[in-house]
């Protein structure tokens, strides 16, 4: 039998391992977002593949295969179907008035600090606000035409928008091809070989904390696109029998934007809200104040029934934390990785929650999951009942109740 590593040896080791992993994260940092969401897009696909693996038979390389051309056939159809009616729905927004009115409101605001009092002492901040003020008034005022200016900057815009599409694109083309070879090679088989790192007795463990962290990903990043796909539609119901236009576009927005937790739904209120201010209802005859102050409740409203009533029935326990853990995650999320960051702290600080009461558990030798295993994930039926009005764990704590009680 070879020689085993001392004690020291081995935690040389272990922390040479965690410093390689960091050192190699940090040199690959400029492919770091692509390679994330190429793997959010296997994690969401990965039960359509295991279905047409498992259940049609299908070779698991024909199943990725069939899975993404699927996809490719969405990504190309949806827009066809859904963007002729947001560009009808867009035309009924006044985009000058709105701009117009948020000039007039940064103006009048900037006006209101000209002078004010500190402490019985007058501050005057004249003559740095003044300028900003002459600016916005005079914008896009005066007929002196320079066309070598213009035609420069018409040059650069459409250099900017060009070299946007080429990289929007070129990311877009990144991100599908990393999550068809992640897809493809994230199977069983490869799963086992990552536990066969593990040393043997930990293995158990090793498996029930992969199942429920995988769990976590899985539950939130589906059950956030059906709750924003709920969201839009609710709201733009909403908003349309209230008269506001561009409803439609209002109601896509809020349903984008509600995936970015805390703060994005409140960024889609504020829009709706400056709309309703700005072009009043076409269906009431109300004051354009009063109007954005029932769009504002409206917002409040969908919110509280998304927060109270869609969210619990369709993400269930699953992310159970601390709204401040979420707060503080989605503020260093956006920080470190933008919107993406945003987008999936609430998962890594359920993930991370998740690991830390493994390692406690582990550090006062208590049994980590007592319970073992997660239960098995419900069927599509299953879900349906659980989400469908009506159903509700009242309803099934009765039937425990009978059960209880029959002899």
């Amino acid at each position: 039998m070879p020689p085993s590593w001392t004690a020291p040896t081995k935690r040389l080791v272990s922390v040479a391992v965690v410093f390689l992993a960091l050192f190699i994260v940090y040199l690959a940092r400029g492919i770091l977002t692509p390679v994330v969401l190429g793997s959010l897009l296997a994690l969401m696909l990965a039960p359509l593949i295991a279905f047409l693996h498992a259940r049609l038979h299908l070779h698991r390389g024909l199943a990725v295969a069939v899975t993404y051309l699927l996809l490719v056939g969405a990504i190309v159809a949806i827009p066809l179907v859904f963007v002729p009616a947001l560009v009808k729905s867009a035309a009924a927004l006044d985009f000058p008035a709105i701009l117009d009115q948020m000039t007039a409101w940064a103006i009048s605001t900037l006006e209101s600090f000209r002078t004010f009092g500190l402490f019985g002492t007058s501050v005057d901040l004249s003559s740095s606000i003044d300028p900003v003020i002459a600016a916005l008034e005079e914008g896009g005022q005066g007929l002196d035409i320079d066309f070598g200016v213009v035609f420069g900057g018409a040059w650069a815009v459409t250099s900017a928008v060009f070299s946007g599409v080429v990289v929007f694109l070129t990311s877009t083309i990144l991100v599908l091809v990393i999550s068809v070879y992640v897809s493809a090679s994230v199977d069983q088989e490869a799963r086992n070989g990552w536990y066969r790192l593990v040393p043997a007795a930990f293995v158990p463990e090793a498996r029930i904390l992969g199942a429920r962290v995988g769990r976590i990903w899985t539950d939130y990043l589906r059950g956030q696109l059906t709750v924003a796909l709920v969201v839009a539609v609710f709201t733009t119901v909403v908003l349309f029998g209230l008269g506001v236009p561009g409803a439609l576009v209002l109601g896509v927005m809020g349903g984008f934007f509600n995936i970015i937790p805390t703060f994005g739904p409140i960024f889609a209120g504020v829009v709706a809200a400056l709309v309703a201010l700005v072009q009043g209802s076409t269906r009431f005859d109300v004051s354009n104040v009063v109007f954005a102050l029932i769009v504002v409740g409206a917002y409040i409203l969908i919110q509280q029934i998304e927060s109270n009533l869609i969210t619990p029935r369709i993400l269930g326990g699953a992310m159970a934390v601390s709204p401040l853990a979420i707060l503080i995650g989605i503020l260093v999320g956006f920080s470190a990785a933008g919107v993406v960051g945003a987008v999936v702290a609430v998962p890594v600080v359920a993930t991370g929650r998740e690991v830390l009461g493994y390692v406690m558990a582990k550090l006062v030798d208590e049994d980590p999951y007592p319970d073992g295993a997660p239960a098995p994930r419900p069927t599509m039926k299953e879900r349906w009942e659980k989400i469908r009005p009506g159903t509700s764990d009242d309803a099934d704590d009765a039937e425990r109740e009978e059960a209880d009680e029959a002899p």
